[in-house]
């Protein structure tokens, strides 16, 4: 008999281990991918992002020197005329748009090149109607990405390294300064998770003295610190241990960060409360096409191979499986988690007359297998 005592029993630890294993594979969330829902051609499209709000969601859009931003109803379509937001010339890019809302206004922050300075922009829309309540106006001069959350109904925005709180009116009401990093996210209570860079160079001594050089990329939040030191090239500083700047994300009331290095794609839970939330998985292709969002208990990772794909990571499964969420030649994927049981994930790709924007909502069902025992 299995119960810890006697001859042929299984002690305790493995009574837990098989007691989580079952509780583990009968909970285990099955992924169904819905219908596409896409736009027509847009001319010129070179980012969007898009935010949850009320039963809808929120969407700016570059296109050709102008921003667009208006709201989508809960099958991804406009609502309304969209607001527009002209950019610094007619030839700009914007690039690194981020989206953040209180519900009442919206707040967009991108960045864009003018020679020979970086710099952040910031906007705000109202999102009933939408109108522009206060911008274009420049927040920082600085080329990493922008990320902009809320935090007791006014907007936060880490640039650089600048954490501003500002109103709906742009007015800057704090600064606090931050170590600089090469992304960031932040939560929807305001809190903010970062990844930094530090180069160290050691050098030996004599005659043939040569040099190396660690990269140590941490990843941090208010609850989490954890670095890793991978090996750099001192004699190549085009060289990076990374395929791609690492990626952050919420999660829930937490991040969940990505290090895409050259022989595994690591993916982490940025909290202590869940120690065994780290993923060793293989390469990734197309390193620069991933992306990365939590519920607060499932994450789920987007990367594409020819078609694109979804994984999603839970503690107790190393090897996650990976299952269709486009075929084809898809761009620029995006994803957010809009409920414990929802992700919606967006994409782009091209057609005779410009770039399709779309994006399917994949919901989260218990498991239908049998549970093992």
């Amino acid at each position: 008999m299995i119960d810890g005592r006697g001859p042929g029993c299984v002690p305790r630890t493995v009574k837990a281990f098989l007691f989580a294993l079952f509780v583990a594979t009968s909970v285990a969330a099955q992924p169904v991918v819905g219908p596409e829902v896409s736009s027509p051609p847009i001319a010129g499209l070179t980012d969007y992002a898009l935010a949850p709000l009320r039963d809808g969601y929120f969407l700016a859009w570059a296109q050709e020197g102008h921003l667009y931003a208006g709201r989508l109803d809960s099958t991804l379509h406009l609502t309304a005329t969209p607001a527009d937001i002209p950019l610094s010339t007619p030839s700009s890019e914007a690039r690194s748009l981020t989206v953040a809302t209180n519900g009442t206004s919206a707040l967009l922050a991108w960045n864009e090149d003018n020679p020979p300075f970086h710099v952040t922009y910031a906007a705000t829309v109202r999102t009933d109607t939408p109108v522009v309540l206060a911008g274009p106006l420049v927040v920082s001069y600085f080329a990493t990405p922008p990320a902009a959350g809320v935090r007791n109904g006014e907007y936060e925005v880490a640039t650089g390294n600048q954490l501003l709180i500002m109103n709906d009116r742009l007015v800057t009401e704090s600064t606090t300064i931050i170590d600089p990093f090469v992304s960031a996210a932040e939560t929807n209570t305001g809190d903010l998770g970062t990844a930094t860079l530090t180069a160290t160079v050691t050098c030996s001594h004599g005659f043939f003295a040569t040099c190396s050089t660690t990269d140590t990329y941490t990843l941090s939040s208010s609850t989490f610190h954890r670095s890793f030191d991978l090996q750099a090239r001192f004699y190549d500083p085009t060289y990076s241990p990374l395929l791609r700047d690492p990626v952050v994300a919420a999660d829930g009331d937490h991040f969940v960060g990505l290090l895409a290095k050259r022989d595994e794609t690591r993916v982490i839970e940025m909290t202590p409360a869940i120690p065994s939330g780290d993923w060793a998985l293989p390469v990734l292709p197309n390193a620069l096409l991933i992306a990365l969002a939590g519920n607060g208990k499932d994450v789920l990772l987007v990367s594409w191979n020819g078609n694109l794909n979804g994984q999603l990571l839970e503690v107790y499964n190393p090897v996650p499986p990976t299952f269709l969420i486009a075929p084809g030649g898809v761009h620029a994927p995006k994803a957010f988690a809009t409920s414990s049981s929802e992700f919606v994930v967006t994409y782009t790709y091209e057609v005779p007359g410009g770039t399709v924007l779309a994006g399917r909502k994949i919901e989260l069902q218990p498991s239908r297998q049998r549970a093992a025992r």
